[in-house]
């Protein structure tokens, strides 16, 4: 009941019961605190043999349940658990040298092997640790593309690649389809291993109650973001504002609870998201306007925040050459037309030999013509792609110069 009706105050207060374990894992936290009432409850044990059996079985239980659900929100918290399990069953083992009618010569053996490999390991984890707190330089993620899906998942992709690209960019920029490996752990991705949130503003990314809460999570950790402003996006004013809070349906209230994110932290944070600073994208995409828009984001984010400023990337159009692979997309469709830029970006580099003999790979670009000595055009199918009248006669130019046509 708490959690639907979005008491975040309530799930605050007993946080540290279940927040450090993953939402499917939240009952774990009896399996924690029934391990140690356990242990604790040893010593009235009657003999050393009950206890150190009690002991044994109870911590490989603790092993196999952590090896088999993770339960832990962290991959290196379920490593370390595992570790530490392992670690302290050897030296519970170990200690059965003290218990009368065991061999104490081969046990002896055994545990100084145990004792020094678990020396080892333990001096192997501090060192990894001190590495990745004192000597990594800068967090993992540079950027991270914060983006609706539907609208925007082509963008994202392309802006990824010519990040990548940039001389300036020596880390990753994430992009979830490709490096959210658990969906728990998103907004620990922000928190911890991000420094610049690059928010896609289109039409329903404020819908989208993930897209909320990473925008929220860097809100209240301080975390430098950039917006990009789409042609269809409508401005966020006082009232858009409100109505995202009163719009929402129980599930999202619910999604943003569970992290402990309340509507109230929410609008806040919209309405800071209203002062950081912007960049208008054009209605008309191409490679050369994403790479522009890299150049942007990469200045942004190295110099500090000096509060609201606005740029616009202007439209670039590429020379049309007479020999030409084309590629045919509906330039009105954002996503259609990133869709053509990502393929003549991936297949560029495999026609190295035709460019030698001056065949290039260009997009169409209205009102341009077909010429005559065009070879192939690759069409990316759309809705409402062919009812364009300028689709139609470019595919009835191909036809009559006799060029292949390739549809994906």
């Amino acid at each position: 009941g708490k959690l639907r009706s979005g008491d975040t105050e309530f799930l605050r207060m007993h946080s540290f019961l279940f927040k450090r374990f993953r939402l499917e894992c939240h009952w774990y936290v009896l399996a924690f605190l029934a391990k140690s009432v356990v242990v604790a409850l040893v010593p009235v044990l009657s003999g050393a043999s009950l206890q150190f059996c009690t002991v044994a079985v109870v911590v490989l239980a603790t092993l196999c349940f952590n090896s088999r659900l993770a339960p832990w929100r962290i991959k290196e918290a379920n490593d370390l658990d595992t570790f530490l399990g392992a670690g302290f069953l050897m030296v519970l083992l170990s200690g059965a040298l003290l218990v009368e009618g065991i061999d104490g010569t081969r046990l002896g053996i055994f545990a100084v092997v145990v004792i020094a490999l678990g020396i080892v390991g333990i001096l192997s984890m501090v060192v990894l640790s001190a590495h990745l707190r004192f000597l990594r330089r800068g967090k993992p993620y540079q950027f991270f593309i914060c983006h609706h899906k539907v609208a925007a998942g082509n963008f994202a992709r392309l802006l990824k690649i010519h990040l990548l690209e940039h001389r300036k960019v020596h880390r990753n920029v994430f992009v979830d389809s490709d490096d959210l490996r658990d969906l728990n752990a998103l907004f620990t991705y922000i928190k911890d291993d991000l420094e610049t949130l690059v928010v896609l503003c289109t039409k329903d990314v404020l819908q989208r109650p993930w897209c909320l809460g990473e925008v929220t999570t860097a809100f209240l950790n301080k975390i430098r973001v950039l917006r990009v402003t789409l042609p269809d996006f409508t401005p966020l004013d006082d009232a858009a504002i409100i109505a995202v809070g009163q719009n929402r349906s129980t599930s999202d209230i619910r999604l943003l609870a569970e992290h402990g994110m309340s509507m109230a932290m929410v609008q806040d944070a919209l309405t800071w998201l209203r002062t950081v600073s912007n960049i208008d994208m054009p209605s008309l995409v191409s490679n050369e306007s994403i790479l522009a828009l890299a150049d942007e984001l990469v200045l942004k984010g190295m110099i500090p925040d000096m509060g609201v400023q606005s740029s616009k990337v202007n439209s670039v159009v590429s020379l049309v050459h007479s020999r030409i692979r084309f590629i045919l997309a509906d330039q009105s469709n954002m996503e259609a037309s990133c869709t053509a830029c990502i393929v003549q970006k991936l297949l560029t580099p495999l026609l190295i030999a035709d460019q030698r003999e001056g065949m290039v790979l260009q997009i169409w670009k209205p009102p341009s013509v077909l010429p005559a000595s065009a070879r192939q055009v690759v069409v990316v199918c759309t809705n409402g792609l062919f009812e364009r009248l300028s689709v139609v006669e470019l595919l009835i130019a191909a036809g009559e110069g006799h060029a292949d046509l390739i549809p994906i």
